[in-house]
C-alpha cells in the first residue's frame, strides 16, 4: 500500500500483527508487546478478507476502543468464507479506497474515498468517486489488502505460457502447457486460502517428480 504516511508508527501488514500475537499468546512473553498491541486503541483493518476478519476479531479481542473494516470491494462481490464474518462489534465499509495515513510520527487518522466498479472490456474497473474523501480515525492501521497474482506478460511470453484474461496461468492439471515450467498457489487458483496453496504445491512437487524422472 506504497500510499503518504505508510511508514508512519502504527501501520502495519496483518500478518505481522497476527503472527506476533499468536508468538506472545504461546510463548507466554513479551514480543514487541504485539499481543496487546490493540487494547483501548482506534483500530482500522484495511481489507475485508479472511485475514482481515482475523484482525478484526483480534484486535477486538485485545480490547479495541473501536475497530473500523474496510472493503475495497462493493459488499456484492466479497466471498469470504461464509462462516468467517467479521463481528458485529466492528464497523465495515464498503467500497472505499485508502488515500493516506496521517500523523506527525504516529498515526492519527486515514484519508479514505468512496468508489464504483464498472464492466469494461478488460473486466471490473475501479473509479474514485470525486468529492467523497472523508477522515476515519485511527491509531493501529493493519494492512491486510488481497492480491490478484498474475505472471508478467513479458515472463510468460518468454516461457511460452498461456494465460487467462485476469493473469492466470493456464495449466494442464499442475504443470503448465511449457514443459519443465511448473506453477501452483495462487498464480493458479487465484487468491485463496493457505491450506489451498499447501496443496496445490504438493501435488506441483509431485509431477515435478514424475518429470525428472522421466528426463533420466
Amino acid at each position: 500500500l506504497p500510499i503518504e504516511g505508510r511508514d508512519l508508527k502504527g501501520v502495519h501488514f496483518a500478518m505481522e500483527f497476527l503472527t506476533r500475537n499468536t508468538q506472545g499468546l504461546l510463548e507466554a512473553k513479551d514480543v514487541t508487546a504485539f499481543e496487546t498491541a490493540a487494547k483501548d486503541k482506534d483500530v482500522v483493518v484495511i481489507g475485508g478478507g479472511d485475514t482481515g476478519n482475523d484482525c478484526v476479531e483480534t484486535a477486538l479481542a485485545q480490547g479495541a476502543a473501536s475497530v473500523v473494516q474496510l472493503e475495497i470491494l462493493p459488499q456484492d462481490e466479497v466471498t469470504t468464507d461464509p462462516t468467517h464474518r467479521a463481528p458485529p462489534e466492528a464497523q465495515r465499509l464498503w467500497s472505499v479506497t485508502t488515500k493516506q495515513f496521517h500523523g506527525k510520527g504516529q498515526l492519527t487518522e486515514i484519508t479514505v474515498a468512496q468508489v464504483q466498479w464498472v464492466q469494461s472490456g478488460n473486466g471490473q474497473q475501479m473509479w474514485e468517486i470525486p468529492d467523497t474523501d472523508f477522515a476515519v480515525k485511527a491509531d493501529l492501521a493493519l494492512v491486510a489488502v488481497g492480491f490478484e497474482p498474475a505472471i508478467d506478460r513479458d515472463l510468460a511470453g518468454q516461457f511460452h505460457l498461456a494465460t487467462e484474461p485476469d493473469g492466470r496461468v493456464k495449466l494442464d492439471s499442475c504443470a503448465t502447457i511449457a514443459a519443465g515450467v511448473f506453477a501452483a498457489g495462487d498464480l493458479v487458483s487465484g487468491p485463496a486460502l493457505l491450506v489451498d496453496a499447501i496443496h496445490s504445491g504438493r501435488k506441483t512437487a509431485q509431477e515435478i517428480h514424475e518429470y525428472l524422472i522421466r528426463q533420466v
